[in-house]
């Protein structure tokens, strides 16, 4: 594809960090109008996954399992 020149440009993904798993969750918290309380956000992040072990940097689903989980917990919020 690139010596076809059918890509016009690369964007990099980053992987993310615990905090910007956070502004995941409190996006999709507000979007799924669920009380916003600081320690559901703070559960959702601690049930993500971190990668590389023992030092847990960056989530290792970036947002993917977010909306899941705000489903899960707002749940038992209301």
């Amino acid at each position: 594809m690139i010596d076809k020149n059918l890509v016009s440009a690369f964007v990099p993904f980053l992987p993310l960090t615990r905090e910007h798993v956070k502004m995941c969750i409190r996006d999709k918290v507000k979007a799924k109008r669920i009380g916003l309380r600081s320690h559901l956000v703070d559960n959702i992040a601690d049930e993500m996954e971190y990668v590389p072990n023992g030092i847990e940097l960056f989530s290792s689903t970036g947002c993917k399992r977010v909306d899941e989980k705000v489903d899960l917990h707002g749940r038992y919020e209301l």
